[in-house]
């Protein structure tokens, strides 16, 4: 081998090396491949009979594809809605059909930046309530854009008179009503329990002074398919006007088949008047999960009755939303550890869910870690003639026997649990969606109620629709 140095080439720079002997390898002998991929075929064919043969002499295949239909079945059952995909699901649906919404308190900052948010990202069609000079000139000093806002004033609204003489005649409806349904030994005992209906005059002042009760009323004659309040009024304020104004006479309810959330369940069988109480949930969106608490906002406390019919609208809201309802009754004992009458009225009220809904899969009682933790309801709930608990340690929705505890651990949970947000309270059984915000509500919060509100107000509409179907198909049937 020798080095030549010289001359380089201009196009490259780097030595060349030359060598006497040729630098190739020698061409590898011709071998019958033929031959040897036939033997290798046999081999493998031979070696794949062989495993069939000891599969089918020791495993039963039939009971291992039901075993593994069964774990696939549960595995689905268990999987987990994150937060992120819980508002990804409600985004897409809102953004295909917004929905008008109304906001009642135009001059708060964060109404004002939700609603433009709102607006941009085309989540709903929003109206401001308030005085258009005071809430444009609120958005301009905020640098927020409100253009595609309506704003309208209470005050001097055209319509006001309108809603005023309607708000009249529902009350009086009401009212009429339940001196007609007064048998009860409660109602003859409390014969004045219930203000008379407002006259004329006091309806219009009322609309024209209560923006909560205005929005109502837009929501009521369909001006707006829903209502976001609360950022600036108590839950009483904004709930009182939707009660009194959108909630379900218990035949509505039993027609439209119980359930608050709108979504395609089956009718239920639950009582009418149950059908028709007014309750709440909160979604509560955790760092790995969204869970349903339910009631922490409205109902006091409720009969063995009421606390069943809160549970079925809770799991049919969960199921509209796209969450897995997996019902768990909530109470200091766990299935029979502990005792008492408050323990019996969970008890009473899960029995009552599993006769009126064999769908839904209800457990209860059920204590808070039994029902979450899968490694605590493995100790404390026993299995009973073989079977296991579809709900203990994966709970979804969660019933509480009485507001004071539902309220505290709702609360509890979102300040122990870092980065939880609390989307509620989201009410059930009205005819119409309005949800409450809480007073220490941020801009996302909003947004997100907002977005839910129009997820609502669309399952809503389908539901008339379909009540409507219902009521020409019998029309034509009888005629």
């Amino acid at each position: 081998m020798a080095f030549q140095g010289a001359p380089l080439s201009p196009l490259s720079r780097a030595p060349r090396l030359t060598t006497a002997r040729d630098a190739r390898p020698p061409p590898r002998p011709f071998r019958n491949k033929t031959t040897t991929t036939t033997n290798n075929n046999q081999n493998k064919h031979q070696h794949q009979q062989q495993r069939s043969n000891l599969f089918d002499r020791h495993i039963d295949a039939r009971a291992l594809v039901a075993r593994l239909e069964r774990l696939a079945a549960s595995s689905a059952q268990t999987r987990r809605v994150t937060p992120k995909m819980f508002m990804y699901r409600l985004t897409e649906a809102v953004v295909r059909d917004p929905q008008h919404v109304v906001l009642p308190e135009g001059t708060d900052a964060r109404v004002l930046a939700a609603a433009a948010e709102a607006t941009a990202r085309g989540l709903a069609r929003v109206t401001l309530l308030g005085d258009p000079a005071a809430v444009h000139a609120e958005a301009s000093k905020l640098g927020l854009d409100v253009s595609r806002c309506a704003v309208v004033d209470p005050a001097t609204s055209d319509r006001a008179a309108e809603y005023a003489e309607l708000y009249t005649s529902i009350r009086s409806e009401r009212h009429q009503e339940h001196h007609q349904q007064g048998a009860s030994a409660t109602a003859a005992a409390k014969p004045s329990g219930r203000p008379p209906p407002p006259t004329r005059e006091a309806s219009l002042e009322a609309v024209r002074s209560d923006v909560n009760l205005f929005g109502v009323m837009m929501v009521r004659a369909g001006a707006a398919d829903g209502m976001v309040s609360g950022a600036a009024h108590t839950t009483a304020a904004t709930v009182r006007p939707a009660m009194q104004v959108l909630k379900r006479r218990p035949a509505a309810a039993a027609a439209a088949g119980g359930g608050g959330g709108g979504g395609e369940q089956q009718p239920a069988l639950v009582p009418a008047v149950v059908a028709s109480l007014v309750s709440s949930v909160f979604f509560m969106c955790l760092p790995d999960r969204v869970l349903v608490f339910g009631d922490c906002a409205v109902n006091v406390s409720p009969t063995a009755e009421e606390l069943a019919a809160i549970a079925v609208c809770s799991a049919d809201t969960a199921l509209a939303f796209g969450i897995e309802p997996r019902v768990a009754m909530l109470s200091y004992s766990t299935l029979g550890s502990g005792a008492g009458p408050e323990v019996e009225r969970v008890a009473a009220a899960a029995a009552l869910v599993k006769a009126w809904r064999p769908d839904l899969a209800v457990e209860g009682p059920l204590q808070y870690d039994a029902a979450l933790d899968e490694g605590v309801a493995k100790l404390k709930v026993k299995v009973k003639e073989g079977r296991t608990s579809e709900v203990a340690g994966r709970a979804t929705v969660l019933v509480f026997p009485d507001l004071n505890s539902g309220n505290t651990t709702y609360k509890a949970v979102q300040r122990a649990s870092p980065g939880c947000v609390a989307m509620g309270p989201v009410l059930q059984n009205l005819s119409a969606p309005v949800n409450d915000l809480s007073r220490g509500c941020t801009v996302n919060d909003i947004v997100a109620t907002i977005t839910i509100t129009g997820l609502q107000a669309q399952q809503a509409k389908r539901l008339r629709e379909r009540q409507r179907e219902r009521e020409q198909q019998g029309a034509a049937g009888a005629a």
